[in-house]
């Protein structure tokens, strides 16, 4: 019997790679070593070390700084599966986008049903990749002609990422209550925004080079140099934006409006008031 050109190829390897996965000699490896070298690793059973490693080889993350877990029971000993920890959240995010965050005291608890006495804090994410294509998107219903407000109830308000962390009295941490709050709205935010990528789907940061990236389109980005676009042309079916009337004949009145419209622009672009 011949073998035909396009037949699928059979392994009678036992032990072959698995996408995304690694090798087995890899993941055994770093299982090895984790039982070796990891402080408290002598107490992992084989099949432990095993799913701590798997983890670390597939995503990329760092098992001996905290980035990845496994969640294990002090009582009982039991391990429920593998955890991604604060660090390995916050470097699955910078591998995705630059972003940053603040964290926001919320004193009515009780809009979290929150029972009394508990410390309720909210984490706003921002990031630069939603945040130009909102910008983007903003600039390009502005330059049709649509108002600020028609733009801003179109395009949707400036976008961020919100997460909850609640400490509640009895909750068993060794955190303080507000350090605790903290950590647990900064997580609820990374988790929300980003996913856990296999390490091989995490592509390279683009480089920036001023605030024009390499990513755009080559007429407004040539030869490593930052070009002035050309006018954009009217779409057939859209409304062109008219010319705004000359200041010196503009009313009082007309003056207020421009003026109160250009306030909003700028806490928009400011990210405030939206």
């Amino acid at each position: 019997m011949t073998n035909q050109p396009n037949a699928p190829t059979v392994s009678t390897d036992k032990h072959i790679a698995i996408p995304h996965y690694g090798t087995p000699e890899e993941v055994k490896e770093l299982a090895e070593r984790i039982k070796m070298m990891m402080p408290g690793g002598t107490k992992y059973t084989n099949d432990e070390a095993l799913t701590l490693a798997q983890m670390s080889v597939s995503t990329g993350l760092n098992v001996y700084n905290g980035e990845a877990w496994l969640i294990k029971s002090e009582d009982t000993g039991k391990i429920y599966g593998s955890l991604v920890g604060l660090k390995g959240l916050r470097k699955q995010g910078k591998r995705q986008a630059v972003y940053w965050g603040e964290f926001v005291r919320i004193v009515r608890v009780e809009e979290y049903n929150a029972p009394p006495n508990s410390i309720v804090y909210e984490y706003h994410l921002m990031d630069e990749v939603t945040s130009r294509a909102w910008s983007k998107t903003m600039a390009n219903l502005r330059r049709l002609g649509y108002t600020l407000d028609e733009a801003i109830k179109m395009a949707g308000k400036y976008p961020v990422t919100i997460g909850v962390g609640i400490w509640s009295p009895g909750d068993k941490t060794k955190m303080k209550p507000a350090q605790c709050a903290m950590f647990r709205a900064e997580k609820d935010g990374l988790k929300r925004r980003f996913d856990v990528l296999f390490f091989d789907e995490q592509l390279p940061m683009p480089v920036i080079v001023g605030d024009v990236d390499e990513e755009r389109e080559g007429d407004e980005y040539e030869n490593g140099h930052e070009v002035e676009p050309d006018e954009p042309l009217p779409i057939e079916g859209e409304p062109v934006a008219v010319a705004e009337p000359s200041l010196a004949t503009e009313t009082p009145a007309e003056k207020a409006e421009r003026l109160a419209e250009r306030e909003k622009q700028i806490q928009l672009e400011l990210g405030y008031g939206v």
